[in-house]
């Protein structure tokens, strides 16, 4: 009768998590690795940390129709996430395109062969959970000076891109701009439609690729001699300038690979959130 119970095994880094609707299972390794030494007035440290996710649903309760439960959706789309059986948790299903007609419409694989395109041709396409996530910290000093560099990514998600609606009006100008014109004839997105517009939006031609690396904070300090903090009247007095979200390296053609949703059925679907701001701070540290 419980709602939740949850086991865990921290040996083996496996995590079994039961809910009402059914059971999954996650498993992974995490490393955090440290180095640090000293040159004479050189000093510096690398700290690096590492950590790998394999989910999948293991069970499900048999009450549930059609042996599945259906999650999140994109504009006019019935659904486009799924919890079910032997996959990945709320893994993309959608439609596969197999390409562009002569008039740029898309043509989506027929699964079933009954000769229409209809939700019992929907297939896995993706999944949102990254295979490993990773983070790296570098800081060197020497003297007053010191430098810190801190980054982070993730690898093997997908993002479904959903910034376009159900008439394939599309709204990011790097997609706008590959799409199928009779000018532009090789294009590779499907041309500006309604027709089989909520199947396209909801395919893996709006399936991109989520890794991605980002230098998440760049700093450079100075901190004064001690002579002279005497004659400030102060311990210590540390001036820096910082630029975080500094830079991202990622082929996702999106705003942000670093996406939010609403729900957790919707994990990896970007509504077009606003991505993250690049900032950059000047401050000072004082100690008394």
């Amino acid at each position: 009768d419980q709602l939740f119970s949850k086991q865990v095994s921290p040996e083996l880094g496996v995590n079994s998590v039961t809910v009402n609707g059914g059971k999954i299972l996650n498993r992974g390794i995490e490393l955090d690795l440290k180095w640090k030494d000293s040159l004479g007035d050189f000093f510096y440290s690398v700290d690096g940390n590492f950590a790998t996710l394999e989910n999948n649903v293991t069970y499900l309760n048999p009450n549930v129709s059609d042996g599945r439960i259906f999650g999140a959706k994109t504009h006019n789309t019935s659904y486009v996430t799924v919890f079910e059986k032997g996959y990945p948790i709320w893994y993309f299903r959608g439609y596969h395109v197999e390409g562009l007609d002569e008039n740029g419409a898309p043509i989506f694989q027929d699964v079933d062969n009954s000769g229409a395109i209809d939700d019992n041709d929907r297939m896995y396409i993706g999944k949102p959970l990254p295979d490993f996530t990773y983070g790296l910290t570098l800081s060197l000093g020497y003297k007053g000076f010191d430098l810190t560099v801190f980054g982070n990514g993730a690898y093997g998600n997908n993002i479904l891109m959903a910034y376009n609606d159900k008439d394939i009006n599309y709204l990011l100008k790097d997609v706008f701009d590959n799409c199928w014109t009779e000018e532009n004839p090789n294009g590779k997105y499907a041309k500006p439609s309604p027709e089989n517009g909520d199947k396209y939006t909801a395919s893996d031609a709006m399936l991109f690729d989520g890794s991605y690396f980002r230098i998440k904070q760049v700093q450079i300090g100075y901190s004064l001699p001690s002579s002279l903090c005497k004659k400030l009247f102060v311990e210590r007095l540390r001036v820096y300038a910082s630029m975080d979200n500094a830079m991202i390296f990622t082929s996702y053609p999106g705003l942000d690979p670093e996406i939010a949703s609403n729900a957790i059925t919707g994990i990896g679907i970007d509504f077009g959130t606003y991505p993250t701001t690049r900032k950059i701070v000047f401050g000072a540290t004082l100690t008394f």
